[in-house]
């Protein structure tokens, strides 16, 4: 039950921070139209300094909690999940790293776009 009030906090959280100008600015940007690269990608809008702060406020966050927020619909909840497994590797230790990195692979359809795979992932 805890990991569900995490993981409903975290996406009310996330969903708090939402900017409709800058997710409509991001669908462009990521090419988001139907045949194009991005399609089928949602935007919330939410800036990348923005995300790495709710990352330091749920850094504790279950790795269970995080691969559920890694398959969301949301492309600013899957960089947040993404750059939480980053934080939580570099503050790891071996087992964790492990674990994080096998998690990491096992959910790489959920990592559909250029910007998800270059911060420090």
């Amino acid at each position: 039950m805890a990991d569900e009030t995490t993981f409903q906090a975290i996406t009310e959280h996330l969903r708090c921070l939402s900017d409709p100008a800058t997710a409509e600015q991001s669908q462009r940007f990521f090419k988001t139209g139907e045949g194009q690269y991005g399609y089928g990608d949602w935007f919330l809008g939410i800036r990348v300094p923005i995300l790495w702060q709710a990352v330091k406020k749920y850094r504790h966050t279950p790795l269970n909690v995080a691969e559920r927020l890694l398959k969301s619909e949301f492309h600013e909840i899957r960089l947040f999940a993404l750059l939480l497994l980053v934080e939580n590797f570099a503050h790891g230790d071996k087992d964790a790293q492990t674990q994080i990195h096998r998690t990491y692979l096992a959910h790489t359809r959920y990592v559909n776009n250029w910007d998800l795979t270059t911060n420090r992932s």
